[in-house]
């Protein structure tokens, strides 16, 4: 019996002032072998979403999907298919991405999972069948990735499905990260899946059995972190963290932040802080011992912001 399939399966989407970001990751979505039960897009926002929703329109006649329905209030949303949701406020990634599940959870329409996509990747036409296939042969996996490729370089591998985290420094190290994809047919699959200590964000597949146990993605974390702090709740749980090799996804690497690189430096320290924070018991007081090494090196560089983001972060929150 295969309890995941496409169609019972919602990918969720979110933009944040990236067009035609968005828009590419749409139309990888629309080309997919076997489509999904329905797309939600959660706008933070942005000042170009208009520009989203009609070239949306323009690929639901093309592709013969029904058209989504653009949503401004959290009150008022359709009982099934697409939606585009604008919401007002910013309140970061991990927010935007449960305001979708929780609509998928009023419907209660039998959803079995829900595949969250960065907006600046580009989905290989048989990625979600493969996703739903090792999910399948695999009962024990619960939350799951894929292969992500450097879209810049399609022949070299960004992560095998996520990585492992310190919980003393909080660094992160994606598993097979600038690894051939020649290479990678030899590595063994369940080898790998031992390793992962998250699933990285730009493919993140939850099961619904997962979100039911443990709830939501945690909004204290307004960008980065969020989806290591959700694997390592969900391992507490005994839930498995799998890899599906043949599920390709291709991803800018940050293209969207890259546009704020301060903002990037401010978000990622202050969540590293409330991942040490939050899942080891010395692993903040180590962090803040360390912080002359890290100030000196930066110094070093010639990065000078970074002692500017530390003071932010410290003093006022």
């Amino acid at each position: 019996m295969n309890l995941y399939r496409p169609d019972n399966i919602a990918v969720i989407i979110v933009n944040y002032n990236n067009a035609d970001l968005t828009i590419k990751c749409l139309e990888s979505i629309f080309n997919l072998e076997q489509q999904p039960k329905d797309i939600i897009v959660v706008d933070n926002s942005s000042y170009e979403y208009d520009r989203i929703t009609s070239e949306w329109r323009n690929l639901s006649h093309i592709y013969k999907r029904i058209p989504h329905y653009l949503c401004t209030s959290l009150e008022k949303f359709p009982s099934t298919g697409d939606v585009f949701i604008s919401l007002k406020v910013n309140n970061g990634f991990s927010f935007a991405n449960n305001i979708a599940i929780k609509i998928c959870l009023q419907r209660n329409t039998g959803y079995k999972g829900f595949w969250i996509v960065n907006n600046d990747t580009i989905l290989d036409r048989h990625s979600l069948k493969n996703i739903c296939k090792r999910m399948n042969s695999f009962p024990l996996i619960d939350i799951c990735g894929s292969t992500i490729l450097f879209l810049q370089n399609k022949n070299m591998i960004q992560c095998a499905s996520g990585g492992c985290i310190s919980r003393i420094t909080g660094r992160t190290q994606n598993i097979l990260e600038n690894t051939s994809l020649r290479q990678y047919s030899s590595v063994e699959q369940l080898k790998i899946e031992s390793k992962l200590d998250y699933i990285n964000g730009a493919s993140l597949f939850i099961s619904m059995n997962v979100i039911q146990t443990i709830g939501l993605l945690s909004e204290e974390y307004f960008l980065y972190y969020e989806d290591c702090d959700f694997c390592i709740r969900a391992k507490r749980h005994n839930f498995y963290l799998g890899w599906a090799p043949d599920s390709i996804i291709y991803h800018a690497d940050g293209a969207s932040s890259k546009k704020s690189p301060q903002k990037l430096e401010y978000y990622s320290t202050r969540s590293r802080l409330y991942f040490l924070k939050n899942h080891t018991k010395f692993g903040k007081i180590v962090f803040i011992m360390t912080l002359p090494f890290f100030i000196l090196s930066n110094f070093l560089r010639g990065n000078f912001s970074y002692m500017r983001t530390l003071y932010n972060i410290l003093l006022k929150k």
